[in-house]
């Protein structure tokens, strides 16, 4: 503590703050600060350079003394604050901070450190002060008043609102994503698991960040060694995406899953680890299986009909597969299409007359027809294929010629016994 001189500052409730012996003080009528020999002018005026308010409140609850920064940003007149009660200072923003305001006093009264945080309107703007009180004590020991220390917080308080926001804001994207979102530490271990683990995995947080299941561990038997590698490439810093393998679930049941990284890095380009995200496709990995048998089953069907062709076309009628020999009847080279829509490949003629065909299909009905193209009958056939959402993702479309003069000469050939469908 400083050395203290019996001279303090005062503040006279019809004037300014001037330096005056408690003694005299006490005989005007003035109120004295009510620190006797615990404070001189020094300490004041230290207190005042680090804190934006200071005040001393005696036994009675009443202001004894205010640093004259708390005049100067408030406007308030000393005569309507110094002697007046602390929790019914006029600079306080709202009502209900009194009641912080007195808990914090009445604790700092029996001993205990105490603070609170208020707005105060100030003569700019309404600002955020965080007050620490502390007990000031008699040669006796006995609590004589409380010394009220504020600090301007604004700034902190906005700085730290953002970043909560922030913090919510990311959070609730990572949380409420439908895929399973984690962060693998260098070591190995989850440092954070999003709550889709448990729907796609069947293991709880708690249970992953405990590290007592690994990805590894939750691997299927045939694809762990995969699962390992991906691990080993994750970790060695590449970029990975949309690498697919099986999984066992708490269940026991399997489930196909579909998962990408990316390293994380600080900003010093230290590694932190890899930040992953795991999404199940078992759903569309069995409609991409059923979809190739059906595919398989067309081309073979197709390849028993010297006269007929299959084609696989997506969403947007472009040409994912396409065999057949009835392709070269009609001058097209099946590999040469791929990729194309259909309308790159045929004449608009044909497109109108099979337009129809394609809209009915792509609403999700299966569709037969008889076509005429090229003085030829075509049996047409599109079959829909729906993805996991029950939308149409694809359309297998086959045809096998009817009849026609280009074909009437040909002598068929009879399917051999070993190409026979049983």
């Amino acid at each position: 503590m400083l050395p203290l001189a019996p001279v303090m500052r005062v503040v006279n409730s019809k004037g300014p703050s001037r330096s005056m012996n408690p003694k005299t003080s006490a005989q005007s009528g003035e109120h004295p600060v009510s620190l006797a020999e615990d404070l001189s002018i020094t300490a004041f005026a230290l207190l005042e350079g680090l804190c934006s308010f200071v005040f001393v409140v005696g036994r009675d609850g009443t202001i004894r003394y205010a640093t004259p920064s708390v005049f100067r940003q408030t406007g308030v007149e000393p005569s309507k604050c110094v002697g007046h009660p602390f929790v019914a200072a006029p600079f306080w923003s709202e009502a209900t901070a009194q009641e912080d305001i007195a808990v914090g006093l009445r604790d700092a009264f029996q001993g205990r450190k105490a603070d609170f945080l208020v707005d105060i309107s100030t003569l700019s703007k309404r600002i955020t002060v965080n007050f620490d009180c502390k007990p000031l004590r008699s040669a006796e020991g006995i609590i004589e008043a409380i010394l009220v220390e504020g600090h301007d917080v604004t700034d902190r308080r906005l700085l730290e609102r953002k970043l909560r926001d922030s913090h919510f804001h990311w959070r609730t994207i990572a949380d409420c994503a439908v895929d399973w979102e984690f962060w693998l530490h260098p070591a190995g271990y989850f440092i954070y698991n999003s709550p889709s683990c448990q729907r796609i995995t069947g293991y709880s947080i708690d249970e992953l960040t405990q590290n007592r299941i690994t990805i590894n561990s939750m691997a299927h038997p045939d694809d762990r060694k995969r699962v390992t590698e991906l691990l080993t490439a994750a970790y060695s810093g590449t970029t990975g995406h949309s690498q697919r393998f099986r999984i066992v679930r708490r269940d026991g049941s399997a489930r196909s899953v579909s998962m990408s990284w990316q390293p994380v890095q600080g900003d010093d380009g230290r590694f932190l680890g890899i930040r992953g995200s795991v999404r199940d496709v078992t759903d569309l990995a069995d409609t991409e299986a059923e979809l190739q048998r059906l595919l398989e089953a067309y081309r073979i069907l197709a390849m028993h009909f010297p006269k007929g062709l299959v084609a696989l076309l997506d969403s947007e009628l472009r040409f994912v597969v396409a065999d057949g020999p009835a392709f070269q009847w009609v001058e097209i080279d099946p590999k040469r299409i791929i990729g194309k829509r259909f309308d790159q490949v045929f004449e608009p003629a044909l497109l109108e007359r099979v337009g129809p065909l394609f809209f009915r299909a792509r609403a999700g009905h299966e569709v037969s027809d008889i076509l005429e193209y090229q003085n030829a009958t075509w049996l047409v056939h599109l079959t829909p294929i729906l993805g996991p959402d029950r939308g149409v993702r694809h359309v297998i479309a086959s045809a096998v010629l009817s009849r026609g003069s280009a074909w009437d000469a040909l002598e068929e050939k009879p399917t051999s016994p070993a190409h026979s469908i049983g």
